[in-house]
């Protein structure tokens, strides 16, 4: 009996994550190979009964982890492999839409300034994984162009600091970089913060002597 995992369930926006996680469920359930096409329908009528079964419950896994909204879908679907097919057919289009919408997503890509650096990173890196899926290559060049401008402000001595180079860093080694530069502004914060609240705290405490030496007068 095979034990229940749950999944974030399939909607318009997170197919790619979902299908690593439905593959893994499946494989885990030993019934990837109905899904993939490896394992076809038997012509003997007693083992294609068993086939049925088990692909009837790697279509049940599938539809179980899709939200109510995309199970239209997959409704003429008549087993697992079909179901698995148009799902990919539907979400990892390799038209000229998806890629434009791509293309936008590393071209356009803009960190607000307090966002989170690594999710920045991973938004805009899992859109060039996503693009090179599809047959579309980016140079590094251009990758790192791009990665650098779409930093806040308070990125821009980094990244002036880069562009007088002769080379730009590859694209996986600037991602390390600009989390080091990350961490390295929170550390000056706090370091400043820290600062001005031991300013404050020794004016208090200048101001409280004064006051004090004054009453005693």
């Amino acid at each position: 009996m095979s034990s229940v995992v749950r999944i974030e369930p399939l909607n318009a926006e997170n197919y790619d994550t979902w299908r690593l996680h439905m593959r893994a469920i499946l494989i885990k359930n030993d019934l990837w190979s109905y899904v993939d096409g490896s394992k076809e329908c038997p012509s003997e009528p007693t083992d294609a009964d068993v086939w049925r079964v088990n692909d009837q419950k790697a279509s049940a896994d599938i539809m179980l982890a899709m939200s109510a909204s995309e199970l239209g879908l997959i409704a003429e679907c008549e087993n697992s492999r079909e179901m698995w097919l148009k799902l990919e057919s539907t979400y990892q289009s390799k038209g000229p839409a998806r890629k434009a919408t791509l293309l936008k997503k590393v071209a356009l890509a803009r960190m607000k300034q307090g966002e989170v650096v690594r999710n920045h990173l991973n938004d805009f890196f899992d859109a060039v994984a996503k693009l090179k899926q599809i047959g579309v290559e980016m140079g590094d060049e251009l990758l790192a162009i791009l990665l650098l401008y779409s930093l806040p402000s308070s990125f821009e001595t980094f990244r002036c600091a880069l562009e007088t180079r002769d080379e730009l860093p590859k694209p996986e080694i600037l991602r390390v970089k600009i989390l080091e530069e990350s961490e390295s502004q929170k550390a000056n914060e706090e370091k400043c913060d820290n600062e001005v609240m031991y300013v404050k705290n020794m004016q208090k405490k200048q101001s409280h002597f004064r006051n004090n030496n004054g009453s005693k007068n």
